[in-house]
């Protein structure tokens, strides 16, 4: 059985709160269902892949960084 991390649990019910961005399953898995939606409020590319360049990374790091995350 995989067990998922509390912290993607509570982006997806964050996701799911503002506006329904997120319908899957609250399992706490970081995949596809979840970055996709991640990609889509922070206004990145939406392809579903989180690499270490990536602009999701960069704008969750400025999110952060201004104690601004939209979830």
């Amino acid at each position: 059985m995989i067990i998922g991390s509390d912290i993607i649990r509570t982006i997806q019910m964050g996701l799911k709160s503002r506006g329904g961005y997120y319908s899957s399953v609250m399992d706490g898995l970081c995949g596809e269902a979840t970055i996709k939606p991640m990609q889509k409020v922070l206004g990145t590319m939406v392809d579903g892949i989180v690499s270490q360049v990536s602009d999701i990374v960069k704008e969750l790091e400025r999110a952060m960084n201004d104690n601004k995350l939209p979830w």
